[in-house]
């Protein structure tokens, strides 16, 4: 195949890859580690977070110029992961032609690499995150590529790219440094000096060999390189070792199965043959098929095992083992599995094999994660959150994600932790990350959070967590929980709704139901707390209402209370119910900049009529009082 048709493929590839990256990138929430890199870029200081938890800088330093640019919304930052995923496409097709280059071969087994990298899930899913996972993977494939063809070459500018590239990898993630031990293992069992001149100056040297020194010399200053950052962090991090899924000896028949699954999907017969296949280089000649192995077939081995059986033996220590952290992996089997195929004898075989491997990449997800359905339930909740009404968040793990989330989607919002110390604005809802507060600022948390609790008459406070702490102060300081928006999860996730009661009622109606409390709001939102003072035998449903200077109806909205969840018939004299109405205008349009009256009916259905409930006072409806809609 020429050189022109060559690129026009890799490009029809590229094109490939990006759409999968592309496609439903911005289809789930931010789960709690994106929500982290979100929050990171929030900071002025950020290296003053990183230097407490278990990361090296250089991702975390990187989004957050890009966001100062693109802004933080979920595909901008999620694009940052996209564009090293599709670089380490054409790295690989560079790779697999370098790997060609050193045995003799000029074939089409790059493209078939390259067009195996796109298909990957784990490159597809993860570059659908705000991580630095596929980051990671580039600079392990870039250190690749500098590795090989600096052997070939000695070229300095091969080197530096191999160098540079492996520092920005352990800068990234730590775990690369799997790579530079691959490398190093490489080194000692195949690089020799080709041709020992001066060896009777420098004998001992020769015997070493100048080469392996040099390249053992730049993976020492790889190493050697991450030592500041270490120091800075002053070992605080290993105070912090990441959740990872401690494997024991049991555990490793499902380990391998979840790992097989992930990594070579349900056709993994093929797959695994494919690439223990590709570890040999097979030759037909005059009909018969010539097998041998060489040194790079070897240094392939060593990067697709190495790093597992390190992770393994790692993980009977400290729990380092999650899928995602072993993506280093998913080149050299993009690789191997080219190489296998292109072992395959030439015609209808191989082409059939590369079809069934492209059709079950299209059609199948092997590699995948159910993010938790924030975003869902801040579009189902946020609406209820009225204006200047603070939200407390505790989740098990960090808070970063559902903050971002209605921060999005409450239009004025301030974050307590993040925009400091500027004051929020009236009308503000304050975003208070309990997690993170008590996590950064333990001192000021254990002093601070009673008295803000003490000092708030209604807040929201989502919970996913087994802390009481925050629950225990609300219950001490007397705040009634009268609203529960559940979603279902593993384990079920709340949004609570607390109040002070007034220790006098608005207004009581003849049927036993009492008002304790209402607001209204510009959003057209009207907040209501009742109670009842005698067991109700009927449903009643609850009406509120918009009149504009004439007179005339403009908004209402009638359910039942609590968006129909909680019918009258089932209150208890103990139970404090909350009562949103989201009032509709009558013409589906907003209403127009004036002052409107706010009304609150109560009515039964009987027979097909409708029968008010009366106030104390006689009066068939209650006026709350007057709303003032300014100018957008």
């Amino acid at each position: 195949m020429s050189r022109n048709r060559h690129l026009f493929c890799l490009l029809l590839i590229l094109l490939l890859a990006a759409t999968l990256r592309i496609y439903h990138m911005n289809l789930q929430s931010l789960w709690i580690d994106e929500g982290f890199t979100w929050n990171l870029t929030q900071y002025a200081d950020p290296l003053l977070i990183l230097r407490l938890d278990v990361h090296p800088p250089l991702y975390f330093l990187a989004i957050r110029a890009w966001v100062q640019v693109t802004g933080t919304s979920v595909i901008a930052m999620r694009f940052f992961s996209v564009l090293p995923s599709l670089l380490t496409v054409a790295v690989v097709y560079q790779l697999a032609r370098e790997i060609e280059r050193q045995r003799g071969r000029k074939t089409i087994i790059p493209l078939i690499a390259a067009l195996l990298m796109a298909l990957t899930d784990a490159e597809i899913a993860l570059s659908q995150e705000v991580r630095a996972y596929t980051w990671h993977v580039l600079f392990a494939t870039m250190s690749m590529l500098g590795f090989l063809h600096w052997i070939r070459t000695h070229k300095r500018q091969s080197l530096l790219l191999w160098m540079f590239s492996t520092i920005a990898l352990v800068y990234t993630f730590y775990l690369g440094a799997f790579i530079g031990i691959v490398q190093g293992l490489y080194v000692l069992l195949f690089l020799k000096d080709e041709s020992p001149k001066q060896a009777r100056y420098i004998t001992l040297l020769h015997k070493i060999g100048i080469r392996r020194i040099q390249a053992l010399s730049v993976l020492v200053l790889c190493a050697t390189a991450l030592l500041p950052w270490l120091l800075y962090s002053a070992g605080q991090q290993a105070n912090n070792i990441s959740r990872g899924e401690v494997i024991r000896p049991q555990d490793y028949g499902f380990w391998m199965l979840d790992f097989r699954l992930r990594y070579f999907g349900q056709q993994w017969a093929l797959m695994m043959g494919l690439v223990i296949f590709g570890l040999f280089i097979v030759r037909y000649v005059d009909g018969r098929m010539r097998v041998k192995i060489d040194a790079v077939s070897i240094l392939l081995l060593l990067w697709l095992s190495v790093p597992l059986l390190l992770m393994l033996i790692g993980n009977s220590f400290v729990p380092l083992y999650q899928p995602r952290r072993v993506t280093q992996i998913v080149p050299v089997i993009a690789l191997l599995t080219a190489f296998g195929i292109g072992n395959l004898p030439k015609g209808l075989a191989r082409w059939f094999t590369i079809a069934v491997i492209m059709v079950y990449g299209l059609a199948q997800v092997d590699f995948g994660r159910f993010k938790q359905p924030w975003r869902e339930m801040v579009a189902d909740t946020a609406p209820y959150i009225a204006p200047q009404m603070p939200l407390l968040f505790e989740l098990g793990g960090d808070d970063y994600a559902p903050r971002f989330h209605y921060a999005e989607a409450l239009p004025n919002s301030y974050d307590f932790l993040l925009d400091r110390p500027s004051s929020p604005s009236q009308g503000d809802n304050v975003l208070i990350g309990l997690t993170t507060w008590r996590h950064l600022e333990s001192d000021s948390y254990e002093a601070g959070l009673p008295s803000l609790i003490d000092s708030l008459d209604h807040l929201w406070l989502f919970y996913w967590s087994s802390d009481l702490g925050a629950l225990q102060w609300l219950e001490t300081f007397g705040q009634q929980r009268t609203a529960t928006f559940t979603v279902d999860f593993n384990p079920d996730v709340f949004l609570y709704r607390y109040d002070h009661l007034p220790e006098e009622p608005l207004i009581r109606f003849q049927n036993g139901m009492v008002l304790q409390y209402a607001q209204a709001y510009d959003t057209l939102l009207l907040d209501m707390l009742w109670t009842t003072d005698t067991a109700l035998d009927t449903n009643y449903t609850t009406s509120a209402f918009l009149l504009n200077e004439s007179g005339q109806l403009v908004a209402q909205l009638d359910s039942q209370p609590f968006l129909n969840q909680r019918p009258t018939s089932t209150w208890t004299n103990d139970d404090f119910i909350y009562d949103p109405k989201l009032m509709q205008t009558i013409n589906g349009e907003p209403l127009a900049a004036g002052t409107y009256t706010v009304g609150i009916v109560i009515y039964s259905v009987q027979d097909g009529q409708i029968v008010r409930v009366l106030t104390a006072s006689e009066a068939d409806f209650f006026t709350l009082g007057m709303l003032v809609i300014d100018e957008n």
